[in-house]
C-alpha cells in the first residue's frame, strides 16, 4: 500500500482513501508503477495545497497608538507580536523596512518547490525556489511499497492554508478529481486508438 505522509497537516481518511484509489486505477487501467502513481498524486496533492495557500499582504499592519508613536503588528512563530516606531505620520511608517514583509508568497512557493520534486510546478523564480530549499525536503522511497514524506519546517504552512486543516481535506479531494479525470480521459484515448 503506497504511503503518503506530512509534518504539518494531516491528511483525512476518507479524502486520503479516494486518492489512493485513482493511484491504484492509474495502475490497473494506466499500467503505472505504485511509485509513478505515488508521485503523480502527490504532485497533484501539493498543487492543491499551493492554490488553496493564501499569499501574505506586501506590509505588515500598522495603526496609530498615539500622537507620532505607530504600532507594527507581525508573527513569530505563529503568535501574533507588536512593536512600536515613532514617526511624523502612518505614510512615513510604511515605508520603513521593517514593515516590509521581505517573503510574502512564501508558503506558496514551498508547496510548489515540494512539488517541484516529482515534476509539479516550478513557475516560482530560482530565488524563491532557493530560499524554499532551506524550509522544505521531499523523502521519497520506491519499491513495492512506495512512500513519498513532504517536509516544511516555516511553521506557518497551515495558518496560511484558507481555511486551514479544513482546506487539506478539500485539496485532496481537488487532487484525487483532478487525477480521475485525467485517467479516465487516457483510458477514452487508449479505446479509440485500439478500436482504428
Amino acid at each position: 500500500m503506497p504511503v503518503l505522509t506530512s509534518n504539518i497537516v494531516e491528511f483525512p481518511q476518507a479524502e486520503t482513501d479516494r486518492l489512493f484509489a485513482a493511484m491504484d486505477r492509474a495502475r490497473k487501467d494506466l499500467a503505472r508503477s505504485g511509485t509513478s502513481a505515488l508521485k503523480w498524486a502527490a504532485r497533484t496533492l501539493v498543487g492543491s495545497l499551493a492554490a488553496a495557500t493564501a499569499v501574505s499582504r506586501k506590509k505588515r499592519p500598522v495603526r496609530r497608538v498615539e500622537k507620532r508613536t505607530y504600532e507594527i503588528e507581525t508573527w513569530k512563530s505563529g503568535s501574533r507580536k507588536t512593536f512600536r516606531r515613532h514617526g511624523r505620520n502612518i505614510a512615513e511608517i510604511k515605508e520603513r523596512r521593517e514593515v516590509r514583509i521581505s517573503h510574502s508568497g512564501f508558503a506558496k512557493v514551498l508547496w510548489k518547490y515540494l512539488g517541484a520534486s516529482f515534476g509539479g510546478d516550478k513557475s516560482a523564480s530560482a530565488r524563491a525556489m532557493r530560499f524554499a530549499a532551506k524550509y522544505g525536503s521531499v523523502e521519497m522511497h520506491a519499491g513495492n511499497n512506495p512512500s513519498i514524506a513532504l517536509h516544511n519546517r516555516s511553521g506557518y504552512a497551515l495558518d496560511a492554508l484558507k481555511g486551514g486543516q479544513g482546506a487539506v481535506g478539500r485539496a485532496i479531494n481537488a487532487a484525487a478529481v483532478r487525477m480521475e479525470k485525467s485517467i479516465e480521459r487516457q483510458v477514452e484515448r487508449k479505446l479509440a486508438e485500439a478500436c482504428k
